[in-house]
């Protein structure tokens, strides 16, 4: 949800994102963005703190930031697959799944967004990955 209340929405399938105004009641929505402004398969959709909107293509590995009104505002290149915007705190959202390999972050802050990536874990040997449970 939005600061003034509108639920974004992705469909994959069409490569459209849309808002939907008064969600609670009338539910009127409001296309935002599609194909011709960049989105490829959206995985997921949110709002941040500054309520702009970040959508995660999984068919160009980009992040769009747009506006409320749907104005593209800039577009993070990922070096990875999105599987979603999971928000893990304030502005702070997991863009791709798993600790057994390279775990890709999106800081939404006001002052200026941008990809983080997390290495994956190793064993003390250095060589092996351990997987979510310990074991090699």
């Amino acid at each position: 949800m939005t600061a003034n209340g509108a639920a974004i929405v992705a469909d994959p399938g069409a490569d459209e994102v849309f808002a939907i105004w008064d969600a609670r009641g009338a539910a009127t929505p409001q296309f935002l963005a599609g194909p011709r402004e960049g989105v490829s398969h959206p995985v997921g959709v949110a709002a941040s703190a500054d309520n702009q909107i970040y959508v995660a293509n999984a068919g160009s590995g980009t992040i769009m930031a747009l506006d409320a009104n749907g104005a593209l505002l800039r577009t993070h290149e990922c070096t990875c697959v999105p599987s979603g915007l999971h928000r893990l705190m304030g502005s702070l959202f997991r863009l791709t799944d798993g600790v057994d390999r390279t775990l890709y972050l999106l800081d939404a802050s006001p002052a200026e967004a941008h990809v983080l990536f997390v290495p994956p874990l190793l064993s003390h040997r250095g060589q092996e990955q351990v997987s979510a449970d310990g074991s090699q």
